[in-house]
């Protein structure tokens, strides 16, 4: 959520020159923390088997935020909180 992951957007933001900023995913866009987490299709299918995997039906947001309220509200349920 502090955008401190080193994707190739943010290396660029930093000065790192590189060949493409593409996806190293997918190659469909710009890999942002934003795409890298919530809208590649490749990290969307790990997202998935992972959550198929724990049994959690969730709906996938795009902000990192709203993940995070999500699977925290989840966690409250889980205790019966």
């Amino acid at each position: 959520m502090s955008n401190g992951v080193h994707t190739k957007v943010n290396l660029r933001l930093r000065g790192v020159l590189l060949n493409n900023y593409d996806c190293a995913l997918c190659g469909d866009q710009e890999e942002s923390i934003s795409h890298l987490f919530f809208s590649c299709k490749v990290a969307n299918k790990v997202w998935n088997l992972c959550n198929r995997w724990v049994g959690v039906l969730s709906v996938q947001h795009n902000q990192a935020q709203e993940n995070f309220q999500q699977f925290h509200l989840l966690s409250l349920t889980a205790k019966g909180i």
